[in-house]
């Protein structure tokens, strides 16, 4: 980073738009870490991440600054409560300077434009940004899925988002936009790569997330459980497995049990028996 964007806070040093940005790039991977180095390698980390949120003080936001404004602010709540390599003085500092900045409504008011027409180039990152700043966007991804029903994150982040209110009406949108009957299309023991498994994968996003709204879903589960991807079976069983019992109707118990008798997958297999023994 060059040494304006990593002159330590206080310091009145120019800082273009252009370096702004490359430096919001690099702490974004410095951040979330990898098989190279992380934050913690990098010795001027602590001056550099303080610097960053005080240049976004008045400057336009943008999905590319907010992003590196939440991956440090996330990776300043790990070590947070982890006791990272910093001085608990310096990474409370950061964790207020951070959250404060972030409360600034020009960053929710940014993702929400973005979110405001289902068909923007950069919605993808801005759910991402939503969920990060648990801003409520259920109706948003709704209107993104009527365009774009095989659209496996905006499934995954609606049911995650979903409220109970929420939960049922989701499942009834995916009964209708998904092609449920040639999904029954199991079972199976395939990698799920290519465009001809995106109804499978969108499938999957919703019945994965079922496991917290017990009782909803059923019809999604039945077919999730016979799919020709060994994971959306799987899911579709946890689901169920984490449902209390009461609200697990004897039918897809059976369901279950006709799954395990064909199911080719031993290690799925038996965590639908374990399921049957657990009932």
């Amino acid at each position: 980073m060059g040494r304006a964007a990593t002159a330590p806070a206080g310091e009145r040093t120019d800082v273009d738009d252009a370096l702004l940005d490359g430096a919001a790039d690099i702490l974004t991977a410095l951040a979330q870490g990898g098989p190279a180095e992380d934050m913690s390698d990098y010795g001027d980390a602590l001056p550099v991440v303080a610097r960053f949120a005080e240049l976004l003080a008045d400057r336009r936001p943008t999905l590319q600054r907010l992003r590196g404004l939440l991956n440090v602010r996330d990776f300043v709540l790990r070590e947070s409560a982890n006791g990272g390599p910093w001085p608990a003085d310096d990474i409370a500092r950061l964790r207020r300077s951070y959250e404060e900045r972030l409360a600034e409504p020009r960053w929710s008011d940014l993702v929400l434009a973005h979110l405001s027409d289902p068909r923007d180039a950069d919605f993808h990152e801005a759910t991402r940004a939503a969920g990060s700043l648990r801003l409520p966007v259920v109706p948003q991804l709704v209107a993104r899925l009527e365009i774009d029903p095989l659209d496996a994150f905006a499934w995954w982040s609606a049911i995650r988002q979903a409220t109970a209110l929420d939960a049922e009406p989701l499942c009834d949108l995916a009964a209708r936009l998904l092609p449920l009957p040639d999904l029954s299309n199991g079972p199976g023991d395939i990698y799920d790569i290519g465009e001809e498994y995106a109804p499978d994968r969108a499938l999957e996003s919703v019945v994965g997330g079922l496991d917290a709204f017990p009782g909803v879903g059923l019809p999604l589960i039945r077919v999730g459980l016979g799919n020709r991807i060994n994971r959306l079976r799987r899911a579709a069983v946890n689901a169920l497995a984490a449902w209390p019992p009461a609200a697990v109707p004897d039918e897809a118990r059976d369901w279950i049990r006709r799954a395990a008798a064909i199911e080719p997958v031993e290690e799925t297999r038996a965590e639908m028996l374990a399921f049957l023994v657990s009932g």
